[in-house]
């Protein structure tokens, strides 16, 4: 693994060669269905895709399966900001003679070369950095026809973005050109590890002697299937470890990769058990999760108990202040006629219950009684005797 890694073949490089490179079913349908529309001269295709998910590479491998006889034209929009530099660039793809200052001779002389030497198909990369007049006159050239066929396929490659930019009300019309579109998705974990396990064998290894099963999910995990992602960690992850001689990637490994990318701390080994420390570590079948970690079942119902206990404390606290308060409060006796004759004796000086204040202490306790106020008090029961 050392010697690949090293050598110019390495699994996993930044530039894939288009022999190399790795076509899922997806993007194996894309290429075909733009190569189809540039064959029959369909007008305009539209590709759009994240960041690093293979659009650089769609084009690449669209120019080898493109016929002879197709001329091809492949700008990587990097400097054009003007509509001049869009027409210089074409022209020098094309062959022409670039010395022409004025814009207007720039036009005619692309026009001119792409009429006299049959169709010609423009592959832009990174089009979402084109300007609304760059987009302008591209739509100009795609509407160049000859024997009522047009002679300029044109493939735009770019970034989501792109989409919005095509919706402006200039470019109308060559939103209306538009005969095939295709997004470019990031791979799913299967196609992921298809494209492990094809770059590993370019260099006559196997996926699965070098990269077990927890590694491949941490890449996953760290790229989200974006490939350009995967690349970059893979790389970088096996590197690391052919220094320090593993021959066989785990998480921690990929984990090392992925800070070194980063500029980060290296995450510390998890220290292996020793096998007195396994057998007195806790069954993990006896486990119980909870919000911050996981405890035990025994030290999960300690605490369960501990607070029990707490309660009943507590609870054995409050009944002796409960007696405690009851103990000075006098005790409450059966009503008696002395008892009666205290609660009417400080009211008869009072306002009358029937509101005359001339009613005799006789009176007024015969409308206390009809009024409910107080019990009639039975005479005392004479004995037989």
């Amino acid at each position: 693994m050392n010697h690949s890694v090293l050598s110019p073949t390495r699994p996993f490089s930044q530039r894939i060669c288009v022999g190399h490179a790795f076509l899922d079913s997806d993007l194996e349908q894309v290429l075909e269905n733009t190569a189809r529309a540039v064959a029959r001269q369909e007008g305009v295709s539209l590709v759009t895709g994240a960041i690093g998910t293979g659009k650089s590479l769609l084009s690449q491998l669209l120019v080898a399966c493109l016929r002879k006889s197709v001329r091809r034209v492949v700008l990587a929009n990097g400097g054009l900001t003007t509509r001049k530099a869009l027409l210089k660039t074409l022209l020098h793809q094309l062959g022409g003679n670039i010395s022409r200052s004025g814009e207007a001779e720039l036009k005619i002389a692309v026009a001119g070369i792409i009429s006299q030497n049959g169709p010609a198909c423009v592959i832009i990369d990174d089009a979402h950095k084109l300007t609304t007049d760059q987009l302008e006159e591209l739509q100009s050239l795609s509407n160049l026809t000859t024997d009522n066929s047009g002679v300029v396929s044109l493939v735009l490659l770019g970034q989501t973005r792109l989409e919005e930019t095509l919706t402006h009300p200039s470019l109308q019309s060559l939103n209306q050109q538009i005969s095939q579109r295709a997004f470019i998705k990031a791979l799913n974990f299967n196609q992921m590890r298809d494209y492990l396990s094809h770059h590993v064998q370019l260099v006559g290894l196997q996926l699965e002697d070098h990269f077990d099963d927890s590694a491949i999910r941490c890449i996953y995990d760290l790229s989200d299937g974006v490939p350009r992602v995967v690349n970059q960690i893979a790389d970088r992850s096996i590197l690391l470890a052919c220094r320090n001689g593993i021959e066989r990637l785990g998480e921690y490994e990929i984990q090392c990769g992925w800070a070194d990318i980063q500029h980060m701390p290296v995450p510390k080994p998890a220290p292996a058990l020793t096998e007195d420390q396994f057998e007195d570590s806790p069954n993990p079948q006896t486990t119980s999760s909870i919000e911050f970690g996981s405890l035990s079942e025994s030290v999960e119902f300690g605490a369960l108990e501990s607070e029990f206990q707490s309660d009943i404390q507590q609870n054995e606290f409050q009944n002796k202040t409960s007696e405690s308060q009851l103990a000075s409060v006098p005790e409450t006796l059966e009503p008696s006629e002395c008892e009666v004759t205290s609660l009417i004796a400080p009211l008869q000086d009072s306002v009358s219950i029937t509101g005359d204040s001339t009613s005799s202490g006789a009176d007024w306790e015969n409308d206390a009684v009809v009024a409910g106020l107080l019990t009639p008090l039975e005479p005392p029961a004479v004995s037989s005797n």
